[in-house]
């Protein structure tokens, strides 16, 4: 565990010159009585936040904890055992039901993303804690790098870049334009929506399915499908942008994968566990699938099994989608100031709270 050099911390420089206690003597912490009024002990549960949220949090006088390890799947569980934590910073590592009952003074949970099925959105809601999300903020930048997937498997770019570096000079004739091509999104919120945007000034015929958005105002001529069954067969490329829920898990599996035109591409920056992983690996070796760009993997952070790494029409990157510098500072930003807010009782948008049944019991100011 690692803790921010904020106020009353072991490296603020006013703390430097005070008189070490004796053997025997009684200690009293600085993190703790050197705060301020109404501070809070925020965890980060990643090695780091954006400098400005940081920053906020530390202005405020907050303490605040960090994993050290973005790749160990029991680090938050083992803070919030030791730890007074009133807020969590959720990023890709598990809160998991142990974890959110290990911890009376935990009050708050705020996800730097929009994806939370590393959640335990039910422990959470048993123990009236609000599970905040920051949509809307990365959405431009995941849905730039699902571009970038798609041009990346369309025309070979990392495989020709793998043989250039290996002394080969492959021209093949084989590469897919995407201009004329049926774009098909599933999931048309506001990362689906941009995606459409990009497709449309692509030239391509976008098509949408979501059972719950009918339609885009912005994007008015963009058919959405209720029954994906409809969907599917008039697609060339294939983009996932839906969340992660009971209905969706394996949404897309040998039926679906076979409704696709042949030569088809499948895109996902949603979450894996949307696609059957082993119907898609059957795909893409029979050639029903022409590749596949993945941003998302299950059991993340571990890598991708040997059937995908060793695909050569399969483009990998390990959950960036919403990594650009611009999109990190909005998340971190947001998930700290609704933090905050609900920790000092001050108004909530209820509409980025994931359990919203829990605000009933918590009293805010209008």
């Amino acid at each position: 565990m690692r803790q921010s050099p904020g106020p009353g911390s072991l490296d603020d420089p006013s703390l430097q010159s005070k008189k070490l206690p004796l053997p025997g003597e009684a200690v009293i912490c600085p993190l703790t009585t050197n705060l301020p009024p109404m501070s809070y002990t925020f965890l980060i549960a990643a090695p780091h936040i954006a400098q400005r949220a940081l920053d906020r949090l530390v202005d405020t006088g907050c303490r605040v904890l960090f994993v050290e390890s973005a790749e160990d799947p029991a680090a938050v569980a083992d803070i919030l055992q030791r730890e007074p934590v009133d807020a969590v910073i959720a990023r890709g590592l598990l809160v998991s039901r142990q974890a959110i009952f290990s911890c009376p003074t935990l009050r708050v949970i705020s996800k730097h993303g929009v994806g939370v099925n590393n959640i335990d959105i039910a422990a959470a809601t048993d123990r009236d804690i609000p599970v905040f999300i920051t949509p809307a903020v990365n959405a431009q930048s995941v849905a730039e790098h699902t571009f970038g997937l798609m041009i990346s498997v369309a025309r070979r770019i990392a495989s020709y870049d793998r043989d250039l570096r290996s002394g080969k000079w492959t021209r093949q004739v084989n590469g897919i334009e995407l201009a004329g091509r049926n774009l098909g999104i599933v999931g048309f919120g506001n990362i689906g929506q941009r995606v459409a945007g990009l497709g449309l000034a692509f030239g391509m015929r976008v098509l949408a399915y979501d059972p719950v958005v009918k339609v885009a105002p912005a994007l008015p001529s963009i058919p959405v499908y209720i029954d994906l069954g409809v969907l599917l067969p008039q697609v060339d490329v294939l983009s996932l942008h839906c969340p992660l829920t009971p209905e969706t898990e394996n949404l897309i599996g040998t039926k679906q994968l076979r409704l696709l035109r042949k030569g088809a591409i499948l895109i996902n920056t949603a979450r894996a566990e949307v696609i059957d992983e082993l119907a898609l690996v059957a795909a893409l070796a029979e050639g029903h699938l022409a590749g596949a760009g993945l941003d998302t993997f299950v059991g993340e952070p571990a890598p991708p099994g040997p059937h995908l790494v060793g695909a050569p029409n399969v483009v990998l990157t390990p959950h960036i989608g919403g990594s650009t510098t611009r999109a990190a500072d909005a998340m971190g930003e947001m998930a700290v100031a609704t933090a905050l807010n609900f920790l000092r009782g001050e108004s909530i948008n209820p509409t980025i709270c994931v359990n919203p049944q829990v605000l009933r019991h918590t009293v805010v100011k209008s």
